[in-house]
């Protein structure tokens, strides 16, 4: 049985909301509760990896920085590679699964309607 993911598009600020569930799961200890998961799928265009391959020199620190604003609400991140062409996507998709994430973040390192993950997401 496939799990259910939820995908999202659309940043979220949870600190803002007052009673936001987010802020309530952090430092959950029983074992009937769980911290939440999320993956973190980056994404590219391939053209510009192939045309300026030097666009992509400051990547790493933000998506780090990006993971880290979870984690500093008690989510845990899972973070896949920068993600390009359907074979990556359906790779990070499949170690989503596997970790058992609760939910994938998108995020978008090109200004560019990112139509590129569609058929991947549709199967899921």
């Amino acid at each position: 049985m496939r799990s259910r993911i939820f995908f999202s598009t659309t940043p979220v600020d949870c600190s803002r909301r007052g009673g936001s569930k987010l802020r309530k799961l952090k430092g959950l200890t029983t074992a009937a509760q769980r911290v939440p998961q999320t993956g973190l799928l980056p994404f590219f265009i391939k053209l510009y990896d192939e045309v300026v391959p030097a666009c992509r020199a400051g990547f790493d620190g933000f998506i780090r920085r990006i993971a880290a604003g979870f984690e500093a609400r008690g989510i845990t991140v899972h973070t896949a590679q920068v993600c390009r062409v359907d074979s990556e996507f359906e790779a990070a998709i499949a170690q989503f699964e596997a970790d058992g994430v609760d939910c994938i973040v998108t995020l978008y390192l090109a200004y560019s309607p990112s139509f590129g993950i569609t058929r991947c997401v549709l199967q899921y």
